[in-house]
């Protein structure tokens, strides 16, 4: 009897921890023990594969997170590029603008002298 106790222990604690735990019970005071031990490890197995589990989602999602986080940081990145890139043709815009304004003031006034020199 005492060996097939052993051996039916040893098949119990070698099964997945996701198998179903129950309560066993015991004839005698080391018989309840040993039942109360195996539920407790029992249960003790199927928080570890299930933290084992959670683990490998939060290690995943952290990754994924990660990816993400790069690429976004890669976005923010080439948006400053362009954003600096944008102020720069804003100015050098303006600047052209201003000298515009200058060249066409300068027509205009050698227009009018012409006009005069004409007339």
């Amino acid at each position: 009897m005492r060996a097939l106790l052993v051996a039916f222990v040893s098949v119990a604690l070698a099964t997945p921890a996701s198998a179903f735990c129950s309560r066993g019970f015991g004839y005698d005071f080391e018989s309840q023990i040993n039942a109360e031990f195996k539920y407790l490890i029992c249960i003790h197995n199927e928080q570890n594969d299930a933290l084992n589990n959670h683990s490998r989602l939060i290690n995943d999602h952290a990754d994924a997170l990660n990816i993400q986080r790069a690429s976004i940081n890669d976005l923010i990145d080439r948006n400053n590029e362009m954003r600096q890139a944008l102020l720069s043709l804003s100015s050098e815009v303006r600047n052209l603008a201003q000298s515009n304004e200058l060249l066409e003031d300068r027509i205009s006034s050698i227009e009018a002298r012409l006009y005069s020199l004409e007339n």
